[in-house]
């Protein structure tokens, strides 16, 4: 059994469905906790982890890397 290398229970920014009835009832009431502030402050801070440069320039930067020798932000 490989363990993660994150505890899930902490990075994500949750809610966490556990069962399917959990899933559908956090279907059911996502503009609820999707609008609430602290939600909205750990899934940025979560986004800022994990997906910092998700944003439509990866090829420019390996580009830049490959021919230039650096990296551009």
């Amino acid at each position: 059994d490989r363990e993660l290398y994150y505890d899930l229970n902490e990075i994500l920014p949750g809610p966490i469905a556990k069962t399917q009835e959990d899933l559908l009832t956090l279907m059911k009431s996502v503009d609820t906790w999707f609008k609430d502030p602290d939600y909205q402050k750990r899934y940025q801070a979560f986004k800022d982890k994990f997906n910092k440069y998700k944003d439509g320039n990866s090829c420019e930067r390996i580009l830049d890397y490959l021919t230039k020798g650096k990296c551009v932000e």
